[in-house]
């Protein structure tokens, strides 16, 4: 009755250490398992031989004391080792079980896209596009975004405005981590072009009509250019245009150097002084004659800061004046005189213009009569003069007695080129002046 007692208590303690096993994942985050039998029950005594057959939970099953397993799917399971074997003495695990829940980790899904290629100095946005089936909640990010980026690496979900500096092919790398610390790797390479460079001088400051040349010293080659002026006039796409501003102020120039292939672009703005150009206009009081002074006036308001300058051509006297209305300029020679006036300002503009005067030649008075005569005879007068042209003529008789024109005067005036007809009532010297 004692060995009885004994036995059925070997049984039972041989039952419960039958069918134990280990569960080992092959690797942390791994989807395979290895199970080991660790039971001791089914060898006891009288040689038992035991089959292992394992369900795994997820419609899949094995044999073997060790076996290995890889699940297509995540979440938990249960795990399953049920052992049979031959009847026989001290064969005490047949049909023996036991069962062991197996949490299958979540590799999180990876991918992304983003706003590249782009250019150097241009932000690119990046964008998770995984699917993590509601789990996104409980899972990290970390995103490299590679060499002479800026900043290098982010932990938001979708980052945005990363710079690079450099241009070049770019690996990104892209992390998601499970709430259950599994995680995943996306790498993709993006293309960053180099951004041209912008710049340029240009011959300003300058005046108002007058051209200015802009020279663009930035990059030259695959690029195209586009220039503001900043004056509300047309852009030009020259690589070095010239223009003319018709308005005084500070001009804001624009000039934009895109690259043709990538589009990518620079920009540079400067100001440039345009300064007013005076105006300038003048006139004189001819046509006069020779000798006789001619007196200039300028046209324009004067101003204090202006320098004038005067050129009052051949065989003027004087020849040049920096008064702003000179007067008295005397020609020792006839004929059409050309007149330069020229106004600068303080910053340097100048503007000048040239106009024609006529110095006339002076007339030379002379004639010739059929005098001596006698009281109440005849006497006639012969305009001789030279340098006639334009001429007008005054004669002055003395004191006469115009017969033919049934008068009698003193100081008679006659304004025709010849005295004709003239009768003297009285004899004697007479002054005769002819004024031409």
């Amino acid at each position: 009755m004692l060995a009885s007692t004994l036995f059925l208590c070997n049984v039972i303690m041989a039952q419960v250490q039958c069918s134990d096993f280990t569960t080992t994942q092959t690797s942390t985050c791994s989807k395979t398992f290895k199970f080991t039998y660790s039971g001791s029950g089914a060898f006891g005594g009288g040689g038992c031989a035991a089959t292992y057959n394992w369900d795994f939970g997820d419609g899949n099953t094995g044999t073997g004391a060790t076996v290995n397993h890889t699940y297509t799917s995540s979440g938990a399971v249960t795990v399953t080792l049920r052992l049979t074997g031959l009847g026989g003495f001290g064969c005490n695990c047949n049909n023996a079980s036991s069962t062991q829940t197996v949490n299958v980790p979540t590799e999180p899904n990876v991918n992304f896209t983003s706003t590249a290629p782009q250019c150097v100095d241009v932000a690119v946005d990046f964008t998770n596009t995984a699917n993590n089936n509601g789990n996104d909640s409980a899972i990290t990010y970390l995103w490299d975004f590679g060499a002479s980026a800026n900043p290098r690496t982010s932990t938001a979900e979708n980052p945005k405005g990363i710079v690079y500096d450099s241009a070049g092919t770019k690996s990104v790398s892209f992390q998601i981590t499970s709430a259950d610390g599994c995680s995943n790797t996306s790498t993709q390479n993006i293309t960053i072009s180099a951004t041209p460079v912008a710049d340029f001088t240009s011959t300003a400051p300058q005046c108002t009509g007058l051209p200015i040349v802009f020279t663009n010293t930035g990059t030259s080659a695959g690029v195209n250019w586009n220039w503001d002026f900043g004056d509300g006039s047309p852009t030009s796409n020259s690589q070095n245009p010239s223009h003319t501003y018709a308005t005084a102020g500070s001009m804001i120039v624009t000039l934009t150097i895109t690259n043709t292939t990538t589009n990518c672009y620079d920009i540079i703005t400067k100001a440039i002084n345009i300064t007013q150009t005076p105006a300038v206009n003048f006139t004189a009081n001819d046509p006069k004659c020779v000798n006789a002074g001619v007196d200039f006036t300028n046209s324009n308001p004067y101003d204090a800061t202006y320098t004038y300058s005067w050129d009052f051509g051949v065989d003027a006297t004087p020849a040049q004046s920096s008064t702003e209305g000179p007067k008295g300029i005397t020609y020792s020679s006839s004929g059409t005189k050309s007149v330069t006036f020229q106004i600068t300002t303080t910053e340097g503009c100048s503007n000048e213009i040239v106009k024609s005067i006529t110095i006339n030649a002076t007339p030379i008075a002379n004639f010739t009569s059929t005098a001596p005569k006698c009281t109440e005879d005849t006497v006639e007068f012969i305009n001789t003069s030279s340098n006639l042209v334009g001429a007008t003529y005054s004669w002055n008789f003395g004191s006469v007695s115009n017969l033919r024109a049934g008068k009698s005067t003193t100081d008679f005036d006659f304004l025709k080129a010849n005295g004709s007809g003239v009768i003297y009532t009285t004899a004697g010297s007479k002054v005769v002046t002819l004024t031409v």
